[in-house]
């Protein structure tokens, strides 16, 4: 601000105290002022705090979770000479899955939550999707080369007191994130299989391989346009 507008500011409450009559002292002190009201001069002064929402205190719960189930697996990783991982916890998972171990490479591992699905049924998610996850993430860390959801795996769930573990989940999807694929056979050498198109496009054109969880043969896709789901 200048020194004009200053000196303006400065001066304006003086010449407003220089009255020449009484009578208009009178009519200037009877004057009625506004007040600013109790409430618009805290809003002012100390911005209102936003009240924690229904996701943020899900988010919460969801990450007071997994630190619990880090610190129960920490004596099965100390048996395998290993110690329990920074693991990072996100929220952007979308789709039918509730939750995802992701990893890379001279990272810490990645838990990936559906919090869409969360919301829906939160207090199931969260007694189940946690130690899911954190049991990928102790298997990952101890036994790289087991299957995701074999006895390593089975083993870890019943360290946290889950005795009949489902590697899949019975959670309802939201329903802005359903989307209906279009379904591929694949057959191995014990039963046809039926790839999403997401699996399909990456086994044939990013050379990724499904096999069997049972007889362990890598998946062939079955040409036949009459095979096919639309």
């Amino acid at each position: 601000m200048s020194r004009w507008c200053s000196n303006q500011l400065s001066y304006a409450p003086e010449e407003r105290r220089i009255i020449p009559t009484p009578d208009a002292l009178c009519k200037t002190l009877a004057r009625p002022q506004r007040k600013l009201p109790d409430c618009e001069i805290r809003l002012a002064r100390y911005p209102a705090a936003m009240p924690d929402s229904a996701e943020t205190t899900l988010k919460n719960r969801l990450l007071a979770a997994t630190r619990d189930y880090l610190s129960l697996a920490a004596p099965l990783l100390r048996q395998h000479g290993r110690t329990t991982p920074a693991v990072r916890v996100r929220y952007d998972l979308k789709g039918r899955s509730a939750g995802q171990v992701r990893w890379r490479a001279g990272e810490p591992p990645w838990i990936r939550y559906n919090l869409a699905m969360a919301s829906l049924q939160p207090e199931a998610f969260i007694n189940e999707t946690p130690p899911h996850e954190v049991a990928h993430v102790v298997v990952g860390c101890c036994f790289p080369s087991a299957r995701p959801h074999g006895p390593e795996w089975q083993s870890v769930m019943a360290h946290f007191g889950i005795e009949d573990a489902s590697r899949c989940h019975v959670f309802m999807p939201a329903a802005d994130q359903l989307s209906r694929q279009r379904r591929w056979l694949y057959r191995c050498s014990c039963s046809d299989h039926r790839l999403s198109s997401t699996r399909h496009n990456r086994a044939q054109h990013a050379g990724i391989e499904y096999r069997c969880r049972d007889c362990g043969d890598i998946l062939t896709w079955c040409r036949s346009p009459s095979a096919q789901d639309d």
